[in-house]
């Protein structure tokens, strides 16, 4: 075992590397600063810990546009954070502050992971990054301030999987709730693109392009048993692709094709607000509107609210689905519309059904 308090402040002119298979205890004590003394310089990295626990403590970068130095442990440098753990077990994150790095928290390939507590602000591309874990629960954050302003991806949380790889990689029984993550104009506050078992319940979303985005990249992906709940999105009106196209929508979800699909998702007593109002003269490419679903098999679409879109006209209307996308499919639209302009009027829902396929229902 590995135990560890801090007292006091310390700077960093490089990362300390916690031993392997240990049982790693580190604890802040009226927390403590960990600053790194250059920029790219990350603060802890670890590798096989059998626990790392981690609480209290907070740390400082020196620039969130500066790549980290070096790659760790066969991740690109890109996507590791001021804490990077990889390959480990019984990873608990809580309650501590991460400021001015490219990404905030980076955990990859490990196996019950708690990522909680924790305010991440000024991060450039991830706040924080769990991909390739299984039963992860990033709850309870509160992420903002992304510095990522031109056209590029940039997420407040992130956890992708690649099942087809195995066992090792496949993110099961998995929560992203109750987070508040703010400003990120350029892409997603919270991203997936390989789950089986996850819910996304009551975060609170505000200044992004888009909301929450769910779904296949590839056709290995495999995107199942998703609950997207309680969650308020509010879009962002900067367009900082300055009218190159990109996105625009607040719950996305939808498979590969027809043949690798999205199966199991429910969608219930969301509040999607100001999508459509970007400034100047964006360009939309791919899907927009405040929730897009589709390529879903078994999808029930109720009780959520839809306010305070623009009036740029896209192409698919506030609530769409691909005609294509349903199979033996609950999709009971109960979605209250407001602040509509004429033109969007005309088709407020789309809606699939087995036997009629696609349909174009008026609005309320």
């Amino acid at each position: 075992s590995y135990e560890l308090t801090l007292v006091g402040n310390y700077t960093l002119t490089a990362a300390v590397e916690f031993p392997t298979t240990s049982h790693i205890r580190i604890r802040g004590v009226n927390a403590p600063a960990i600053t790194v003394s250059a920029a790219g310089v990350r603060a802890f990295v670890c590798h096989e810990a059998t626990s790392f626990h981690l609480e209290g403590v907070r740390f400082i970068g020196a620039g969130s546009s500066n790549v980290p130095g070096s790659a760790y442990d066969g991740l690109a440098a890109i996507s590791t954070g001021l804490v990077t753990v990889t390959d480990s077990t019984d990873v608990h994150i809580t309650k501590c502050t991460f400021t001015d790095f490219y990404n905030g928290i980076s955990v990859y390939n490990s196996d019950r992971v708690w990522i909680t507590e924790n305010h991440i602000t000024d991060w450039y591309v991830y706040g924080v990054v769990a991909s390739l874990c299984t039963d992860f629960h990033i709850d309870f954050n509160e992420i903002e301030g992304c510095e990522q302003t031109g056209a590029f991806g940039a997420y407040g949380i992130s956890a992708t999987g690649d099942e087809v790889s195995g066992a090792a990689s496949i993110q099961k029984a998995c929560s992203i709730s109750h987070n508040v993550i703010r400003d990120i104009p350029s892409w997603d506050g919270i991203m997936t693109h390989d789950c089986d078992g996850l819910s996304i319940i009551g975060n609170d979303i505000r200044n992004v392009r888009a909301g929450i985005d769910v779904g296949h990249s590839t056709a290995d992906n495999v995107v199942d048993n998703i609950l997207i709940a309680g969650n308020y999105i509010e879009a962002t009106t900067t367009d900082s692709w300055a009218g190159a196209g990109a996105f625009h929508v607040g719950i996305f979800v939808q498979g590969f094709d027809t043949t690798d699909r999205i199966n199991n998702v429910t969608i219930t007593g969301n509040v999607v607000s100001g999508f459509y109002n970007l400034a100047g003269s964006p360009t939309v490419s791919g899907n927009a509107g405040h929730i897009v679903v589709g390529f879903a098999n078994y999808a029930s679409i109720t009780g959520n609210v839809i306010s305070g879109g623009g009036s740029l006209t896209f192409d698919q209307p506030q609530v769409s689905t691909d005609p294509s996308a349903f199979i033996d499919e609950e999709f009971n639209m109960l979605i209250k519309i407001s602040e509509a302009t004429a033109a969007r009027r005309r088709v407020k829902f789309r809606c699939v059904d087995a036997t009629d396929g696609y349909t174009a229902e008026p609005g309320l």
